[in-house]
């Protein structure tokens, strides 16, 4: 008889404990979901928008000019072709050419430190228009190659930044079919008298970023002219003709053509 009593004692105890343990389990679960709630709450206030910076403005100006220097390049008579001999040791006869210069620009002394020549021209082909320096100019400024021509630009003006780098680009628009580059010629090895001609037409694009020979300090409000010359005759030095492809040929014309550039700085 004492054994039945007990028993119901017993059973209640032990749905008292299991109650006891489910509102726990509750609560638990309830403030873990709180805190994950909040959590969030704070992770939704930071701001992940990336820091561009903007260079200031001031009364500085800049205009660019796009030149040749003629090297070694032996003109026709007619002045319609030339020709030279390259380091590579080939006669080049260039019957026809054009190039498409993109843009020209200056690095900031600050974005420098960090810029090369992949990021600016996607950050320039991006066309945000924040993140692009004011002193970039954009073409297409379409040049002949066999009867090259110095090319002016349009004055930027609001400048109010020291810059300590140039960039140079060259690149094709795939979107209109505009070519960055097309040459038509033919080659000779000077040491096999082995020759061939070559039909070049690619929208490849290729830039270099160059020291500049100093300092330009906008903030003083400088009027500056830039120069970028290109050495018409030395496109051709690193191309071997006889070994390579045309899209190798292409390759080494650009590297060579952007690398050689020079910016001469003029100041009023």
């Amino acid at each position: 008889m004492q054994i039945f009593l007990k028993r119901p004692f017993h059973f209640l105890g032990l749905i008292l404990f299991i109650i006891t343990i489910s509102f726990m389990l509750v609560a638990c679960v309830t403030s873990t979901s709180e805190q994950s709630e909040t959590a969030q709450s704070d992770l939704s206030t930071i701001d992940a928008t990336p820091t561009v910076y903007v260079p200031p403005t001031g009364s500085g100006s800049v205009r660019y000019i796009l030149d040749w220097e003629m090297g070694k390049a032996v003109f026709a008579e007619d002045q319609a072709s030339w020709s030279a001999e390259t380091e590579s040791g080939y006669l080049v006869t260039l019957k026809e050419g054009s190039l498409t210069s993109a843009t020209i620009q200056l690095v900031d002394c600050v974005e420098s430190q960090t810029a090369n020549t992949f990021s600016l021209i996607k950050t320039a082909s991006a066309g945000h228009g924040d993140s692009l320096d004011p002193t970039l100019i954009s073409g297409p400024f379409i040049e002949s190659l066999t009867q090259p021509q110095k090319l002016e630009t349009e004055t930027i003006s609001d400048l109010g930044a020291s810059y300590c780098q140039g960039h140079y680009v060259v690149s094709g628009q795939n979107s209109t079919g505009l070519p960055s580059l097309t040459l038509e010629g033919s080659w000779q090895s000077l040491a096999t008298g082995q020759s061939g001609t070559f039909n070049i037409d690619s929208a490849l694009a290729w830039g270099q970023v160059h020291a500049l020979e100093e300092t330009i300090n906008f903030e003083q409000g400088q009027v500056v002219t830039i120069t970028v010359t290109r050495n018409l005759s030395t496109i051709f030095d690193t191309a071997d003709f006889a070994s390579m492809s045309d899209s190798e040929i292409t390759r080494a014309i650009l590297r060579q053509l952007t690398q050689t550039a020079t910016f001469s700085i003029s100041t009023n």
